[in-house]
């Protein structure tokens, strides 16, 4: 039995994490929700080890300000541990069947202005030691590398410390989205600020960024920087808080206007920036420009045509 588990599931939930371990999974997001599901039913005077179909649509109904994927992935979670409790002869156990209905994947980027930008690095910095959440030290380098390097996300969580080059002041993204790799330099001051956290955080793992206990940091972060931008006030037209993934947009959008500035031809500089981007193809770049076209405000009639023609492809990865 873990500490941690305080309510129905604390001897039963252990067990599931220690069985997705030995099939190789790291099982860190999974021990998270399950201690927060744990807790969540505990409040509710839960005691019994049980599952029933009104206990998971309450616990699985769409929060606040949440996206549908982090939504999905908590129906995912909790629908294998239903599994996994039936399978262990625990009745009244109800394995559900729920499938969100898909969302307009035309959905609209946030690209943060530089006012925004300014905002943000001031108060995570200033707020780097409060020791509240691991997440108040990890938001500084973290950004800095999402918003520098135009990352994905999932990209920045799985870098490992074989990834960086030293040397060369590179990162390899080995094997990402639709199976591209690639390598990204980074500047001198994000490698100086880079070199700085892991002083400071002096914690031996194999991550590039991670948590107090040297593991994977949590898809929670998130939520965390989201309560930040509400603090600052920094919303979305509809009133929700951005996403950390709109970095890679702004990233994008910054890299095209810096490239036109500077006298550079979109036939030339587009293929450039997809590589950078990790895009199969260029049509998935061209996505980009479709998105943020509002933000871009000095692409010319002849670069749309040209944009136009190359979203024939339905190749797109859509990030």
């Amino acid at each position: 039995m873990s500490k941690d588990y305080i309510g129905p599931f604390k001897e039963v939930a252990p067990l599931y994490i220690e069985y997705k371990r030995s099939l190789g999974y790291d099982a860190i997001s999974e021990e998270g929700e399950l201690k927060r599901l744990d807790k969540f039913f505990s409040n509710k005077g839960i005691t019994e080890v049980k599952l029933t179909k009104e206990m998971i649509e309450e616990y699985c109904m769409r929060r606040k300000n949440e996206n549908q994927d982090t939504q999905r992935h908590r129906l995912s979670l909790v629908k294998q541990f239903a599994v996994f409790l039936s399978k262990s002869g625990y009745k009244n156990i109800y394995v559900h069947n729920i499938k969100l209905k898909k969302e307009d994947s035309q959905f609209k980027p946030y690209i943060y202005l530089q006012d925004e930008l300014k905002r943000i690095f001031e108060y995570i910095d200033a707020h780097q030691y409060d020791n509240k959440s691991i997440y108040d030290f990890i938001l500084p380098i973290f950004i800095r590398f999402l918003y520098g390097c135009g990352l994905r996300k999932k990209e920045l969580i799985n870098l490992t410390e074989n990834d960086i080059d030293y040397i060369q002041k590179t990162i390899t993204i080995n094997d990402s989205k639709c199976h591209v790799s690639r390598i990204v330099p980074l500047s001198d001051s994000l490698f100086d600020s880079y070199i700085n956290y892991k002083k400071k955080h002096n914690i031996k793992s194999k991550y590039l960024i991670c948590n107090s206990k040297g593991e994977k940091i949590s898809h929670h972060i998130t939520e965390y920087f989201q309560k930040i931008l509400m603090k600052l006030n920094i919303k979305r037209p509809d009133g929700t808080p951005p996403r950390l993934h709109d970095f890679r947009f702004t990233f994008a959008v910054n890299a095209l206007e810096k490239m036109e500035k500077n006298g550079q031809d979109l036939y030339t500089t587009l293929p450039i920036l997809s590589k950078y981007l990790g895009h199969k193809n260029i049509s998935s770049t061209e996505y980009y420009l479709m998105l943020v076209q509002d933000y871009f405000i000095n692409i010319t009639s002849k670069e749309e045509k040209y944009y136009s023609d190359l979203l024939k492809s339905e190749d797109i990865d859509n990030g």
